[in-house]
């Protein structure tokens, strides 16, 4: 599930920071009471969020923001607490169709203001069939204030996040390995070189697996004004360089009209509509006396989820699916 892949690059992230100040503690500080010391914490408290004894989402984030963020996770730092939330709140995932997506890209949000959006969950996650510009193919939302009319979300790339996670995952476990055998410049050395390749392909293709925004959303503002706001932002923001303006802007727009066509369609459809499935309980398959033996075994934090596919209901001729794609819009329609 893409925020298992999401959590695994925090994870490995962490783990990566950890190593970098080893070898540079000068470029890479670390506090020892930061949230990057305590990144085997996360996993745990994501598991437990839904019980009645654990923190409220509010609480929780005073207690991550008591940890110290260090800086050097960058636009990671907000994944702990979205994936509390999200945890806490509701468990729930979206999951939209190709033709109703590629309808949701190609509607006007002209005229549509945020108090006519009514968010289904305090947190969901949203994922999609096709990915968007830049192989975007999850957005995380939290509907719960981090202060006055401010949100937070992350729009996701998969295929990156796991990809990363593996990469600096990799990496970390050849360079301890070295660093046990006494190794250090050579641990160094190939450290520095294999980072660079993994960069390197990363800006081939302009990919990265985390976008991180905030949205100001207020009831008597236009939703279209905040892709706007969006491209002036994070999400403008790529590892610390400023990215293609008309680009963020393009992309900002995609998950505006993502998340509140969403929001809008399942108010028009109603309780009981065909538009949406019934939710369906996400289990890894594997038998809970198996997990705990088998070593290096991190349970899934979406085990317990509960995912609903939102699918188009009007019947398009193949005429109308052409003319779809011919506007931009397709998305890979058939």
């Amino acid at each position: 599930m893409r925020l298992d892949e999401l959590l695994a690059h925090y994870e490995a992230q962490c783990q990566w920071a950890i190593l970098a100040n080893k070898f540079r503690p000068d470029i890479c500080p670390l506090s020892p009471k930061g949230t990057v010391a305590r990144w085997d914490e996360i996993r745990g408290d994501l598991l437990k969020a839904s019980d009645p004894d654990s923190p409220e989402f509010s609480d929780y984030c005073m207690r991550t923001a008591t940890w110290q963020s260090d800086k050097v996770l960058f636009c990671m730092t907000a994944v702990p607490d979205l994936l509390y939330c999200w945890a806490r709140n509701s468990r729930r995932i979206y999951h939209i169709g190709k033709e109703l997506q590629s309808l949701f890209l190609m509607t006007s949000l002209d005229g549509v203001m945020w108090r006519d959006v009514v968010l289904p969950f305090d947190s969901f996650a949203i994922t999609l069939e096709t990915p968007l510009q830049y192989d975007v193919d999850c957005i995380l939302f939290s509907g719960v204030k981090k202060r006055k009319n401010k949100y937070q979300a992350i729009a996701s790339v998969g295929r990156r996040n796991l990809e990363l996670a593996n990469a600096f995952g990799n990496i970390t476990t050849r360079c301890l390995q070295m660093l046990q055998k006494g190794k250090r410049q050579q641990a160094a050395e190939w450290r520095d070189r294999e980072y660079k390749a993994m960069l390197k392909r990363i800006d081939s293709d302009g990919v990265c697996g985390v976008f991180p925004f905030d949205l100001d959303i207020c009831a008597d503002s236009p939703v279209s004004s905040s892709a706007k706001d969006l491209a002036d932002k994070t999400l403008l923001v790529r590892d610390g360089a400023p990215a293609d303006s008309t680009a963020s802007f393009h992309r900002s727009d995609e998950l505006m009209r993502i998340l509140a066509g969403l929001c809008l369609y399942l108010r028009a459809q109603g309780e009981g509509s065909k538009a949406a499935s019934d939710w369906q309980l996400v289990s890894s398959g594997v038998d809970p006396s198996r997990k705990k033996k088998k070593k290096g075994f991190r349970p899934s934090i979406t085990d317990a989820a509960q995912v609903c596919t939102v699918t188009n209901v009007y019947d398009m001729s193949p005429e109308e699916k052409r003319a779809l794609r011919g506007l931009g819009g397709g998305g890979g329609l058939k």
